[in-house]
């Protein structure tokens, strides 16, 4: 039976597979396994604090929520996400945010202001060498006045300032003592089994395998409608839509070069265009650049 999920061929956006993991997204099967081309077998890509506009930060916006979130309806305008509202001073140099009344991690501790300032001091610490340190360099101080209160001061304007509040909100209670003897977040315990305020909750990880999510009941925008996520490693760009035709995974991204591979009994495969870049980073002080 031909399946009704299509398959991209161009580079997904991380914001375009989440948003088809919400309530919108409405298909029969309670189960969808996605196949990834990249190796989680560390667990390091689905540690949080990730920068969100990756790939491979895919699962990671599954399972956690920033201050913020980009509305793909709006022009990814930032809207309101585990902060209910916002106030900036007229000099734009104080952010002020009110965080939802009753929302609670995936353990069932409340999210509270504390936690966001922890998160924010984790995300600039340079020894856990983070992709948000840099979206955060103009914050000078953050606070809690209140556990529904947070306050940031900025040394200058800056006007992404509230699409880089998207970064994951952690809990400070499971992962500040395993810091606190000197671990960095991606060696952290937290970091393989992740908790989370997201849709989808942790599950299970086979390391070199698949990460196995299930779906949140008590999601603050929904409960999804799939209620398992699979991520499966499919590292090999040519083993991807063997394991499609075979009906081993429902989707994931194929080389446009391939598409003449897919079995069209099987799935349909699709391209569009995309905002997402792919770079090379060189680092000249290291041999033999220096």
């Amino acid at each position: 039976m031909r399946r009704p999920f299509k398959y991209p061929l161009s580079t997904l956006s991380a914001l375009a597979l989440a948003a088809s993991l919400w309530p919108a997204f409405a298909q029969a099967e309670t189960t969808l396994r996605w196949g990834m081309r990249w190796d989680f077998s560390q667990g390091h890509t689905y540690a949080p604090l990730r920068n969100p506009a990756s790939y491979p930060g895919a699962n990671s916006l599954a399972l956690y929520n920033g201050l913020t979130r980009l509305d793909p309806t709006n022009g990814y305008a930032p809207v309101p996400d585990l902060a209910e509202s916002w106030t900036i001073s007229e000099d734009g140099l104080t952010y002020t945010f009110t965080l939802r009344d009753g929302i609670a991690f995936h353990d069932g501790s409340p999210v509270t202001a504390d936690d966001v300032v922890f998160t924010v001091g984790v995300a600039q610490d340079p020894k856990h060498n983070l992709q948000v340190q840099a979206d955060l360099a103009p914050v000078v101080s953050v606070t809690a006045p209140d556990p529904r209160t947070v306050v940031f001061t900025l040394a200058y304007p800056y006007g992404p300032f509230l699409t880089n509040v998207g970064f994951a909100i952690v809990p400070r209670a499971l992962l500040e003592p395993e810091l606190a003897a000197g671990k960095v977040l991606n060696e952290t315990d937290f970091a393989r089994a992740p908790v989370g305020t997201g849709p989808y909750r942790f599950a299970e990880f086979k390391p070199g395998a698949e990460l196995v999510l299930e779906a949140n009941p008590d999601y603050h925008f929904g409960a999804p409608r799939i209620d398992r996520l699979v991520f499966v490693l499919a590292q090999d760009p040519e083993t991807l839509p063997l394991r499609i035709n075979a009906g081993e995974v429902d989707g994931g991204i194929i080389a446009p070069a391939m598409a003449g591979t897919i079995d069209p009994a099987v799935a349909t495969a699709i391209s569009y265009k995309s905002a997402s870049t792919e770079t090379i980073a060189l680092n000249p002080p290291l041999p033999p650049l220096d």
